[in-house]
Order: structure tokens, then sequence, then C-alpha cells
């Protein structure tokens, strides 16, 4: 993933459903790609399918607490705001039930830091 072709930065970046489509390579260079996208100070929120899902299915992948973390690491230029617990409710035409599906989700909300980080 390279964003080069955008010729802004962002105070704010929703991401609700993307990151956990990608692989462990593609996840990493998301997350150095998007640091150029986002001011510092500025806020990513990123919702995404948990590893602690009672579910079967295992595409997309499930993201752990731990990769979160280590994703977006103060030493490489993020701080995490909060990490959230939630339930995401799947459309009924997707779940496989009339009412729909649920799945354990992240809720996070990360902050770009500056640039002249000494770790």
């Amino acid at each position: 993933f390279v964003f080069s072709f955008f010729l802004a930065e962002f105070d704010a970046v929703v991401d609700s459903g993307l990151l956990h489509c990608l692989s462990d390579d593609e996840i990493k260079a998301y997350a150095v790609n998007l640091r150029s996208l986002v001011t510092v100070g500025g806020k990513v929120y990123i919702g995404c399918f948990s590893d602690e899902n009672p579910d079967p299915w295992d595409n997309p992948q499930r993201i752990s607490e731990m990769k979160l973390k280590e994703t977006f690491s103060i030493r490489d230029g993020w701080m995490i705001e909060s990490i959230a617990r939630k339930w995401w409710k799947r459309p009924s035409e997707r779940g496989t039930s009339s009412g729909g599906a649920w799945s354990m989700a992240w809720w996070c909300v990360i902050v770009r830091a500056t640039t002249d980080i000494d770790v």
C-alpha cells in the first residue's frame, strides 16, 4: 500500500473494516504509509475484527490487541489513545440467521506522534 497520490495530510482518518482484510506484510506497509497522511496530533479511528471472535471464520483475519499495539507503537510514530472491545452487527443478508450475525471487534483511537521521536 502506497498512498503517495494524496497531496494533503488529514486531521482524522477512519478505517472501518479495512485493516483486517490485509495480510501481515500489508498491515506493516499500511501503518508506515498512513503516517504520511495524518498530521502530527491527528487521529486514526480503526474498527477491525478481534481475535477473540467465537466464530469459526478465519477470513478476513482476526487482529489481536498485541498486534495493534505492535503495529501502532511509539517507536513507529504512533500513540494508542484507546483500544476498546466492541460487538459489530453484520447485515442480515451476510449472517447465518435471519437476524444477521455479530462479531467481536476492536475500536481503536490512534494518534500520530511527533516526527522527532526519541525512544
